[in-house]
């Protein structure tokens, strides 16, 4: 498996008193808009179930995505070599799996934002200090376990991982 390709849903936009974005955004179920959608078949087997919670600062780019009601592709690829150019109207953003969770026939893939290279990130989250972005989805197609197995490199980081985030 090279990527996995999840559609997800802006659910709520929130601004705080410094001009903070707080978005929250969920994994579509299996109709989009009363029409059939597969696109999420590539980590859930059943009803797909997940969440994200970003914080979009002065400048985001990721902001011009992010409304309310919106669909939003969220594009994983493992951050290496390999690695496809994004795509002209993506917006790339480095993350890492920072914990999984196993349960017998499913398990969840928690992923933070990946500190060690930040122009890419700093660009799509704008100027906004730390913020406890996390983007998890819970995976039963059980084929995507290597992709999201926390491997660490030679210097212990678990393997890097590349968002691009497209409007749906």
């Amino acid at each position: 498996m090279k990527s996995v390709r999840c559609l997800f849903r802006v659910l709520h936009v929130s601004t705080d008193y410094d001009g903070i974005h707080a978005v929250s955004i969920a994994p579509t179920y299996s109709t989009r808009d009363g029409v059939q959608c597969e696109e999420n078949r590539s980590f859930a087997t059943a009803t797909p179930s997940g969440e994200g919670d970003l914080r979009l600062g002065k400048g985001a780019t990721l902001a011009e995505l992010m409304k309310p009601g919106e669909y939003v592709y969220l594009d994983i690829y493992h951050d290496d070599d390999n690695t496809p150019a994004p795509a002209e109207d993506a917006i790339r953003t480095r993350w890492s799996v920072v914990r999984v969770v196993v349960d017998p026939n499913q398990f969840e893939a928690h992923m933070g934002l990946h500190y060690g290279q930040t122009a890419d990130n700093d660009a799509a989250f704008g100027s906004r200090g730390w913020g406890a972005d996390k983007v998890k989805i819970t995976v039963s197609n059980l084929a995507c376990w290597p992709f999201f197995a926390i491997v660490p490199d030679n210097d212990a980081v678990p393997r890097p991982l590349v968002i691009d985030f497209r409007a749906g």
